[in-house]
């Protein structure tokens, strides 16, 4: 069996990515312990290293914008065309080059992960050339333009692509005219995948209510990397962690509220964050930078920006409790995931995916998205109980390995490929 995964970025090649890229990467890796032979289409790599011989690259509209000259007529032209995929995402550079990468490979199956530089145009030449396709849904771009399904006032939208898109979604206006058209565009194009693959209960049920088939959906968790039960480390520290990207819909703003109230009782307790800060919201950072001084916490807070995996680990063994103050329908935080396999005691919001994967009392404590009180409380609590840190983090590891098996969860995957849903 031959595949090809569509990726927009890959770890190896980009110094940009995020959690679904890393999964890709994993998932990868799984199937070929498999002897399936699997292939990458992603765009122009932003790291020097040469690449494998399974890699393919394409450019897309965006390449060719030319930010040194943002006024030129080439440049207005283009920029229309990239600002337009968000709406219609179809680019025409790679329906072009992706043809010749698709009759080289002739893969049996393409599997489309975040794909939005890429855009839908790979899916006509796949349907074309009759090969089965599948999607993983790692956010929920495909519903909303702001990916995050949070309306204009913060709180949890299911209008899913509607004319209500027009208040919320902050692009020129003579773009945001098309966004009622969204909907339609999407659903021709999401039509024609032949499976698609949900990492949680809770976002099937947002796919189901936005209205993609459940005929052709699966739940199937996402592939770790394999960890060791190793005998548990209680650290010394009241060290609290927290990883993601520093936007509202990770939360962190709530966290730096419940730390100045924590503060009081424990004046030592210590906050690493971790995520990235220059690619995301300006204001949002600028914010928290602001919170943070404001609120006397220079001390309690150390912001290290984005870190290497392997430097990360580093922080899970220091960390006493990890906290994941997400503000939207997450469906399965990759944070939540490690922090589990890490034996490490976790306060979250009590939203999307995490409330199948922790339950409350029992592998970490799980509070309301926007109460900093009980965000605080419960971190109150923990800081102060050793005994119960291990009891969340040997229940955490206990569950971690049951959900995410990774023979079981290839072996699924591997199964819906075959058609066996």
């Amino acid at each position: 069996m031959k595949i090809l995964h569509i990726v927009d970025f890959h770890p190896d090649y980009h110094d940009f990515y995020g959690g679904a890229e890393i999964a890709t990467m994993r998932l990868v890796k799984e199937l070929e312990k498999n002897k399936i032979k699997n292939y990458y289409l992603i765009t122009p790599p932003t790291k020097n290293k040469i690449l494998e011989k399974n890699v393919f690259v394409t450019k897309t509209i965006y390449n060719y914008i030319d930010f040194k000259k943002p006024k030129s007529l080439k440049n207005r032209i283009l920029s229309n065309f990239d600002f337009f995929k968000i709406i219609f995402p179809f680019d025409i550079i790679v329906f072009l080059k992706s043809r010749k990468i698709l009759k080289k490979i002739k893969p049996e199956i393409v599997h489309f992960h975040n794909f939005k530089k890429i855009s839908f145009a790979p899916l006509i030449w796949v349907k074309l050339y009759k090969i089965k396709s599948f999607l993983s849904i790692y956010d929920y771009w495909f519903f909303c333009p702001n990916e995050t399904l949070i309306d204009l006032n913060n709180n949890i939208c299911k209008k899913y692509n509607s004319i209500y898109c027009f208040k919320c979604f902050k692009i020129q206006f003579r773009f945001r005219i098309f966004l009622p058209l969204r909907k339609k565009f999407f659903n021709f194009f999401l039509k024609k995948i032949d499976g698609y693959i949900f990492l949680s209960n809770s976002s099937l049920k947002i796919g189901r209510e936005y209205g993609l088939s459940i005929r052709k959906s699966k739940v199937i968790p996402q592939i770790f990397e394999e960890f060791k039960d190793e005998p548990y480390d209680l650290p010394k520290g009241n060290i609290l962690l927290y990883i993601g990207w520093i936007q509202y819909r990770k939360g962190l703003h709530i966290l730096i509220e419940a730390l100045s109230n924590i503060k009081k009782e424990i004046p030592d307790v210590l906050l690493y964050v971790i995520g990235e800060i220059e690619n995301v919201e300006k204001k949002y950072v600028e914010n928290i930078f602001k919170m943070i001084k404001d609120k006397n916490l220079s001390e309690n807070v150390v912001i290290k920006g984005k870190l290497h995996h392997q430097e990360i680990k580093k922080y899970f063994k220091e960390s006493k409790v990890v906290v994941i103050p997400e503000q939207w329908e997450n469906m399965s935080p990759v944070v939540l995931v490690e922090s589990m396999f890490n034996k490490k005691a976790i306060v979250a919001s009590r939203i999307g995916g995490i409330k199948e994967f922790i339950e409350d009392g029992k592998e970490g404590f799980l509070c309301e998205p926007q109460n900093i009180y009980e965000f605080a409380e419960k971190i109150k609590i923990l800081l102060k109980n050793n005994e119960l840190v291990k009891k969340f983090g040997e229940n955490a590891f206990k569950k971690a390995k049951e959900i995410w098996d990774n023979e079981k969860n290839i072996s699924k995957i591997i199964e819906f490929y075959k058609g066996k849903n």
